[in-house]
C-alpha cells in the first residue's frame, strides 16, 4: 500500500524518501525511491511510479498536518475477502469519467465511491450499494440519495424516504434535511422535542 508524504504545490508534489522496516526482517531497513505526484484534470493524483492516488492530510503529533496520498480502494476486488476487497486505485477507477460529486461521495463511468474521512487522511471504498443513474450528491452536506436509499457521511440513513428527502437551509444549523416523515441533523433523527427547541416546526412537510 502506498502511503507517501511530502510538500505540495498547484501542480506537482515531490515527496519525501521513506524508510520502513522490511516485513521480512524487522531489523532491515527499505528505501522507497522520491515519487513526484502530477495533479490529472480530473482532480486525482498520478505518480511517477504509475500509482493513481487522492491527495488527503494526516493530523500528527499535536496536530501538525502532512500530505498523504490514498492508492488503494476498499470493497473493489469482490474475490478478496481477507483483505476488504481492497485494489490498487489506478485498477479501478476510470480517471477519463471521474468527478468530485462532493467532499464525500465520488463517481465515474462505472462506480460510485465514498471518502471516509480520519485523523490519518481516510479510506476511499466502493459503494455497491448506491445506484448509480439515480444518484445524488447534496453539496456542502454529508448526504447524498439515489431511488433506493438515502445516505449521510456514507452511511445508510435507515427509514429515510428518498422521494421526498431534501436539505434544509438555515442560516445557524447544519446538516439539516427532511422527508415526509421526519426531520434529521447529523444523520440522526429529531425528536418532537428537538424540533420545538431548535424552532423547526415550519420544516415539517
Amino acid at each position: 500500500m502506498t502511503l507517501l508524504f511530502g510538500q505540495t504545490n498547484d501542480k506537482q508534489v515531490k515527496m519525501d524518501t521513506i524508510v520502513y522496516a522490511s516485513r521480512e526482517c524487522k531489523d532491515c531497513s527499505v528505501i522507497i525511491d522520491t515519487v513526484i505526484y502530477t495533479l490529472l484534470d480530473c482532480g486525482l493524483y498520478k505518480g511517477s511510479n504509475g500509482d493513481i492516488g487522492y491527495r488527503a492530510t494526516e493530523i500528527y503529533n499535536n496536530f501538525d498536518r502532512r500530505t498523504r496520498y490514498i492508492t488503494w480502494v476498499w470493497g473493489a476486488d469482490q474475490n478478496d475477502s481477507l483483505n476488504g476487497g481492497l485494489k490498487e486505485m489506478k485498477y479501478v477507477i476510470d480517471t477519463a469519467s471521474f468527478q468530485f460529486l462532493s467532499d464525500l461521495y465520488w463517481a465515474d463511468r462505472n462506480n460510485i465511491y465514498g471518502l471516509t474521512p480520519t485523523s490519518d487522511g481516510g479510506t476511499v471504498f466502493l459503494n455497491r450499494l448506491a445506484d448509480k443513474k439515480s444518484f445524488i450528491a447534496f453539496k456542502s452536506t454529508e448526504y447524498a440519495k439515489d431511488n433506493r436509499n438515502v445516505y449521510w457521511h456514507n452511511s445508510i440513513l435507515e427509514g429515510a424516504d428518498p422521494k421526498t428527502f431534501k436539505v434544509i437551509s438555515h442560516k445557524e444549523l447544519s446538516e439539516l434535511a427532511s422527508d415526509k416523515n421526519y426531520i434529521y441533523r447529523f444523520g440522526e433523527r429529531l425528536t418532537d422535542k428537538e424540533i420545538k427547541e431548535l424552532k423547526l416546526e415550519d420544516y415539517r412537510k
